[in-house]
């Protein structure tokens, strides 16, 4: 079993080997200003990372279904330096509540706000307002979202010498995101549509979506 909460801090910047060791976005219970996912561990800490970022966030709506971390590999030298076993979290439903459109990379670089190391500028199918900047206000459709956590992945065979050698961090990365891909597979499998689920399960508690409750 595990217990909360958690220090958490996901992918930023080009998802370098430092990009996690320094910290990043912070998540949940937020690591305070100075810390790092390093001090975290050695504390004994559980630390929940988000590696793939804005990546993955805004992952199109036709790529729902397929893992991509952008190739960021900072946690896995992370675990490799500190010895600690990585544990797989794989989430589905989250991306069916928003259709996003594309990442907008290349209006990123347009506006500039690559300088900034921004390097996504998505662009969904916003309701009520069709086609806007990911960060318009817009109504998120209700899915059923599904976690689960799978089994820790030791990576004790590499030492810590390795926590940057290209060739092993991606040996690393392939078996994670393959894991990965496999839990989702699997999850999409037994429920494919997690709007529909989730729209039933309102039903069956006699709940009504805000978006149906207009007019009514």
């Amino acid at each position: 079993d595990v217990e909360g909460p958690f220090p958490g801090i996901g992918g930023r910047g080009d998802g370098g080997a430092d990009d996690v060791a320094d910290g990043g976005a912070d998540r949940d219970r937020h690591v305070e200003p100075g810390e790092n996912g390093a001090a975290a561990l050695r504390r004994g800490e559980p630390v929940l990372v988000f590696p793939g970022g804005d990546e993955e966030v805004f992952r199109p709506w036709l790529r729902r279904n397929q893992i991509d971390l952008g190739g960021r590999m900072g946690f896995i030298s992370l675990a490799i330096r500190e010895r600690v076993p990585v544990v797989p979290m794989t989430i589905h439903g989250t991306h069916e509540s928003t259709f996003v459109l594309t990442r907008g990379r290349s209006l990123a670089k347009v506006t500039g706000l690559h300088r900034l190391r921004i390097k996504v500028f998505p662009l969904i199918w916003n309701i009520p307002f069709g086609i806007t900047p990911a960060f318009v206000p817009t109504l998120q459709l209700p899915a059923k979202v599904t976690v689960e956590i799978g089994e820790p992945l030791d990576w004790l065979r590499f030492g810590a010498e390795h926590a940057h050698d290209p060739d092993v961090l991606r040996t690393c990365y392939n078996e994670i995101t393959s894991i990965m891909q496999t839990t989702l597979d699997r999850l999409v499998a037994e429920n494919p549509y997690p709007i529909l689920s989730r729209l039933r399960t309102l039903a069956e508690k006699g709940v009504r979506p805000l978006f149906a409750r207009k007019g009514a």
